[in-house]
């Protein structure tokens, strides 16, 4: 809210506002200052804050008969209110405990991927190795494909990059 600001101050920045939008503004308030603040004067509430002058109908802009306030949309307003979690809820949402067998063959399961991950990179790593030795490809070529089958973890620059 805008406490210290005066009414008189603040309808010189809603004028000042109105004349720089380009909205349809009568001639007689955008010509004379002390016309407009006399006739919204008694209509400016006491309290300033989050608020601007407005025509009620667009379309005939901002005349005597055709103001009123309004306030700035904030936000925060526009978020939809949620309820604040309650025991049950925290309950509910919380993930199922997974019983002993369950995790033991989710454990398995995961050394046999990285097994099998492994065992295909050492097969490949073996084929390049073979078909460098027999002058397939140049000592480069081998290098730099034997970069690119590795694990990210393994992965090293090549010299050719």
């Amino acid at each position: 809210m805008v406490l210290s600001m005066d009414k008189r101050q603040f309808l010189l920045a809603e004028h000042e506002r109105i004349l720089t939008s380009g909205q349809i503004f009568w001639p007689e308030w955008r010509s004379d200052f002390e016309r407009f603040f006399e006739d919204i004067l008694d209509m400016t509430p006491k309290w300033i804050g989050a608020r601007y002058l407005g025509p009620r109908e667009k379309a005939l802009g901002i005349v005597p008969g055709n103001v009123e306030w309004h306030f700035k949309k904030q936000r925060f307003a526009e978020r939809p209110v949620s309820k604040p979690a309650t025991k049950s809820d925290k309950r509910r949402a919380a993930p199922k405990a997974v019983s002993a067998s369950q995790k033991k063959k989710l454990v398995q399961s995961a050394k046999e991927e990285r097994r099998k991950r492994i065992a295909e990179e050492f097969r490949r790593w073996e084929e390049l190795q073979r078909a460098g030795d027999k002058g397939e490809r140049t000592q480069g070529k081998a290098e730099h494909a034997m970069a690119q089958t590795r694990m990210p973890s393994m992965r090293r620059v090549s010299p050719l990059r």
